[in-house]
């Protein structure tokens, strides 16, 4: 590192600028203290860009995701229960589905006037027998994605976490700010 010597006000003076104090001083660093100014140098960059949202956003975020999380989690017997009216409700579907069939091969047999009222019969029922299926596979779906919730990020550790994070977030957040500040 390369120091000027007119900048230099403690004693003892370095040899090279005893004689000449328009000189440059020049020492060898060691690695780490490079690394150290480089990182903090890139730091004050990020610090600047990111501080100002990620200070206040990540501590409020963790603390509300535990405030709002779900007040109760399915359980497995609730889900098997709900499981067993879905498949009931398919196996009912699936019937009608064969009746629709049965009724659609009995059109040929028919003169063209009723051919036209059965089709027309026909067409309503299976968009009715569409909206159905449409409607059982939302609520499976529905119900599936609540059971993978409540084992995946509604168990009581991560909540607990997500709080203890939020809070030691929140603490750094406030020292960070007085750091800079003061």
């Amino acid at each position: 590192a390369s120091i000027p010597c007119d900048t230099i006000d403690e004693e003892p003076t370095p040899a090279p600028c005893k004689d000449n104090r328009s000189g440059v001083y020049r020492t060898k660093t060691a690695f780490h203290i490079y690394t150290i100014a480089v990182v903090s140098f890139i730091g004050w960059f990020l610090f600047a860009i990111f501080g100002g949202c990620g200070i206040t956003a990540i501590p409020y975020m963790l603390i509300r995701a535990f405030m709002r999380r779900p007040p109760s989690a399915i359980r497995d017997a609730d889900y098997r229960n709900h499981r067993e009216v879905l498949a009931r409700a398919a196996s009912s579907l699936q019937v009608k589905s064969e009746k629709l069939k049965r009724e659609e091969a009995k059109l040929d047999t028919l003169r063209e006037f009723r051919k036209k009222r059965k089709e027309a019969s026909l067409k309503r029922d299976f968009n009715e027998f569409k909206a159905d299926v449409h409607m059982l596979e939302d609520a499976f779906s529905h119900a599936h994605s609540a059971l993978n919730r409540t084992r995946g990020e509604n168990s009581s550790l991560i909540r607990v976490g997500k709080l203890a994070l939020g809070i030691i977030s929140m603490i750094l957040s406030i020292l960070w700010l007085l750091h800079v500040a003061l």
